[in-house]
């Protein structure tokens, strides 16, 4: 019998084989139930230490697009922090919450309500807690691009000095 390839060589293989597979509409094709059941079948199978005989084990469209979006690196909240982190926390206790990220009840109840906005540190945390990258947060990702822009802007003071102009005059 084969040795089994692990899925990232298989994946490499399938996009030498089929170069045009970064064009196709995946849209198109997670929006036909049918094929997006098996194909989210597939990679839980992948996701297997082992291989069991039987049926797959369930799984919900919602659930299939969270884990496809973690695989495809698109697992992404567009809400304000607060908002994005009563989704993720899926009505945990803020106990439940504090044990698992370590911060102080106080803390989480705060970023909860949005009375607090959470430090990158915070976000990092939480996300790592969550099984989340921190570009999960809206606010992380806006910080990374933020930082990219200063690092230019110091590394080309006259490309500042022209926006400065443009925008305040």
């Amino acid at each position: 019998m084969a040795k089994k390839q692990s899925w990232d060589k298989r994946y490499q293989a399938i996009r030498k084989s089929y170069p045009n597979l970064d064009k196709a509409d995946w849209n198109k094709a997670i929006s036909d139930d049918d094929i997006f059941i098996k194909v989210i079948g597939d990679v839980l199978k992948s996701e297997r230490k082992i291989s069991t005989p039987g049926k797959r084990p369930g799984l919900t469209k919602s659930d299939g697009i969270e884990r496809l979006n973690k695989i495809l690196e698109r697992d992404f909240s567009d809400l304000e922090f607060s908002a994005s982190f009563r989704s993720l926390v899926a009505g945990r206790s803020v106990r439940a919450i504090h044990a698992k990220t370590g911060l102080s009840k106080s803390h989480v109840q705060r970023l909860l309500t949005g009375a607090d906005n959470p430090s990158i540190e915070t976000i990092e945390k939480i996300a790592s807690a969550f099984k989340k990258h921190p570009s999960y947060f809206l606010e992380y990702r806006i910080f990374k691009v933020l930082e990219c822009v200063n690092v230019f802007l110091i590394e080309n003071p006259e490309t500042a000095t022209t926006w400065y102009k443009k925008v305040w005059g």
